[in-house]
């Protein structure tokens, strides 16, 4: 008999420039060919610094995932390039998060999530997904990274 066990690929980086994101600015990250990778999800992992502590009133960083079946269309004004974003509608992304800076520094500040995109998707991932981060610091940001885990199912 066998069992179905989490199968991880190696932390790929993520192309996006979080260097100078002004407090409530927002940038995508260069999309994700999953569509030879497969991956049924991902974990993410973001870390961030900032220019000068948060204010603390606001301290929150928001995450979204946008999908897309074929590279080129994309929900919102998502452009599947590592960009400046200006929400149509953020509601028409895929919340993943809300992170605090906390602590009352400049960071980094680290976090690691997964996508939930498994259970909430049937298992299933976009073939192409892009990573969103919406600054609401107080701060700019300016210097960070995102890298990602995918995951598959492998008998073992």
């Amino acid at each position: 008999m066998s069992n179905s066990l989490a199968a991880y690929g190696p932390a790929t980086a993520l192309t996006i420039t979080l260097t100078a994101v002004a407090d409530g600015a927002a940038r995508q990250a260069l999309a994700v060919n999953n569509s030879v990778t497969k991956f049924l999800d991902a974990l993410l992992e973001i870390s961030v610094s900032l220019a000068a502590a948060a204010s603390s009133a606001n301290k929150n960083i928001d995450v979204y995932m946008a999908g897309s079946l074929d590279g080129a269309a994309w929900p919102d004004v998502i452009s599947g390039a590592d960009a400046a974003y200006t929400p149509g509608d953020l509601r028409n992304l895929m919340w993943i998060g809300t992170f605090y800076a906390y602590g009352g520094g400049t960071g980094p500040f680290k976090w690691v999530i997964p996508t939930s995109m498994g259970p909430v998707a049937a298992l299933l991932s976009f073939p192409y997904w892009t990573v969103v981060l919406v600054n609401g610091t107080g701060q700019t940001i300016n210097a960070g990274t995102i890298r990602f885990v995918g995951g598959q199912i492998a008998e073992g």
